[in-house]
């Protein structure tokens, strides 16, 4: 009977550290080198918290995308103004879009200045961390796993 309880709870515990987001190992370290470790998440995206003009946003890191994406209303909360008309491509084809700069961009160790930010009117959910932001950073992926460091000198 005890046996039983402890194979119940195990497959409990495999459970909920599987599909319930916040339980199980973390999905963003840093090593001792200060590159950034991202672990996928069970859709194969990588995630990390980080900040535009020092509102917290969290990204997903998107290296088909050639700018950073935010939707009207972050750009809203994040005060990106002075937007200059763009048209986006996008998986779902182009897409009326402006380009407005964050004074500030931030992720793990990473700080950033007067980058370009595609605001999109009717994006939802989390933002894009795209490749004008991780260009000139050195990243690797391979078996789950992302890793995002400094270029090597």
């Amino acid at each position: 009977m005890i046996m039983l309880w402890l194979v119940i709870g195990g497959i409990l515990y495999i459970l909920v550290t599987k599909f319930i987001p916040g339980f199980g190992a973390p999905r963003v370290r840093t090593d001792a080198a200060g590159a950034i470790i991202l672990t996928a998440d069970r859709n194969g995206n990588y995630e990390i918290g980080g900040a535009i003009n020092g509102v917290p946003v969290e990204f997903i890191v998107d290296t088909g995308a050639s700018k950073v994406s935010v939707s009207q209303t972050m750009a809203t909360q994040m005060g990106l103004s002075g937007c200059l008309p763009s048209e986006s491509s996008t998986a779902n084809g182009n897409v009326a879009a402006c380009i407005a700069i964050a004074h500030n961009l931030e992720f793990g160790n990473f700080r950033m200045t007067n980058v370009p930010v595609s605001v999109m009117p009717h994006m939802d959910g989390m933002a894009l961390l795209g490749m004008n932001a991780l260009g000139s950073l050195h990243i690797t992926q391979s078996n789950g796993q992302m890793v995002i460091a400094a270029p090597t000198q």
